[in-house]
Parts: C-alpha cells; structure tokens; sequence
C-alpha cells in the first residue's frame, strides 16, 4: 500500500529522523530528506514533488507552520511528529493536522502513514 510512495520528513533531530526515515523505508516509502529547515522543507517540495510529509512541529526555534501551509496550498496530506500538545492558539495548519508524538512507535507510524495514504486517494 506505501511502496513508492514519495514522503518528505522534515526533523531537526538527526536521531529522530534517522528512525522516521528507517521506519518509513521498511514500510516501502520513498524518503526525501530528512530536511532541517523551513527553507530546505520549502525548496524539498518544490524540487521533488512529496506525495505527503511528516513535520516536526518546531525546528530550532522555528515553527514549521510556513512548511504546512505549502503542503496545504499543494493538496499534500502531511501529519505532525512532536514532543509536544497541540498549541490551541497554535497555526490552524498544525493545531487540526493528525499528530504522533515522539517517540514514534512503529504500528503508530503504519496506521497514520496509511491513513494519509488513503485520505490522498480519496481526493
């Protein structure tokens, strides 16, 4: 179901994203990246076109909402992968994304993967 499937990881945390990028070649996906920051997340979507994104909600002390919103504006279905709660007052397109929190177990991983999967072919 996620062979091929091209997936952009967007995580400051070199360990981190060795993990996501590992559990997600395992499921058969296509790793882009991992990118560190805003500007390399924006340029990885330009360039080479994910079919969908995990996105640290915070790089450094930067709020990826800018990554999200270009996700948003392309139909790229993406989930956030952090450390922390939902922020209430946070940016619209991480505060109502499908959220895993750190660490990643690997069934959580599969059943969000999946259920972007089937959400971008529904559309």
């Amino acid at each position: 179901m996620l062979n091929g499937w091209r997936v952009l990881v967007v995580e400051d945390e070199a360990l981190i994203a060795l993990d996501l990028r590992n559990m997600l070649e395992g499921f058969g996906c296509t790793v882009l990246g991992p990118v560190a920051t805003v500007g390399r997340a924006i340029g990885a979507i330009e360039r080479d076109r994910p079919e969908a994104a995990l996105l640290d909600e915070v790089l450094g002390e930067t709020s990826v909402a800018p990554v999200a919103h270009e996700l948003c504006r392309r139909d790229i279905p993406y989930a956030v992968v952090s450390g922390y709660r939902a922020d209430p007052d946070g940016h619209p397109a991480l505060r109502e994304a499908p959220r895993l929190s750190k660490p990643v177990a690997v069934n959580d991983l599969w059943n969000m993967m999946v259920g972007l999967r089937r959400g971008a072919t529904a559309a």
